[in-house]
Parts: structure tokens; sequence; C-alpha cells
């Protein structure tokens, strides 16, 4: 029995094997930098919800670090102008390598029930033991 190989065929098989390695990277290269965003939407956290260890764990060694009683000042700012119940959102621009980590530019939103403002931000991310901390 002699099989003919079909043209079809092989491109199938072609496209397919080509479809997995692409989506391999692309799932390689998400995981790589999907941590970034979520340290910085760690660090928002900290701040909307006033756990202090919770932002200190988000900076890395030499970052800049408010004190505790920097942190709670910072805090009382969002809280006069947007109330208790303020929240704060980074949604993700860009990303671009500096001289010292990677530079992530995200768009900012501090809201409330009532309203929002945003901005844009860029924060400089730098991988220490296996992780994304924030370096300024």
């Amino acid at each position: 029995m002699d099989k003919k190989i079909n043209p079809l065929k092989i491109a199938g098989i072609l496209f397919c094997v080509a479809a997995t390695v692409m989506l391999g990277a692309f799932l390689i290269i998400k995981i790589y930098t999907g941590g970034q965003i979520k340290t910085i939407d760690k660090l928002y956290t900290a701040v909307t919800r006033g756990v202090y260890a919770d932002y200190r764990a988000c900076l890395a060694e030499g970052a800049l670090v408010y004190s505790e009683s920097e942190f709670e000042q910072m805090r009382g700012k969002y809280q006069l102008e947007w109330g208790e119940d303020f929240h704060l959102k980074a949604d993700y621009v860009s990303r671009q390598g500096g001289k010292k980590g990677v530079e992530v530019t995200v768009k900012t939103t501090v809201y409330n029930d009532d309203g929002s403002e945003s901005k844009y931000e860029t924060f400089v991310l730098v991988r220490q033991n296996g992780k994304w901390l924030v370096l300024a």
C-alpha cells in the first residue's frame, strides 16, 4: 500500500507546528512581563488598603522607601481628596528597557463612587530574587 503525500496535509501540519511554537513564545513572554504590572497592582492595593508591609514588599533594595508615617501621610492626601473609599488602578501603556531596569508606563486612575482622575506614570522595575520589584 503506497500512500501519497498530500501537500495540503503537510501544509496543515506545518501550520499547526508554527502556531504551537508561536503560542508557546507568547505565553513565555506574557509570564515574564506580566509580573511587572502585577507588582504595580500590588503596590496600589497596599496603598488603597493602607497596609505598609505589603507596600514595602513591592520595593527593591535601593528604592526610595516612604517611612510608615510618610506612607500614612500619602494615604491621607488621597483620603482627603477622594474619601475613605478611594481606589487606585493601573492600566498598562508601554514598556521599554532602561539603564537601571525596565521602565513600565501605566495610566494610573484614582477613583471613588463619585468620580475619577487619571494620569500617566512611569515605574522602573528590576528583577530581584526572581520577582519584579519597583526601584523608582
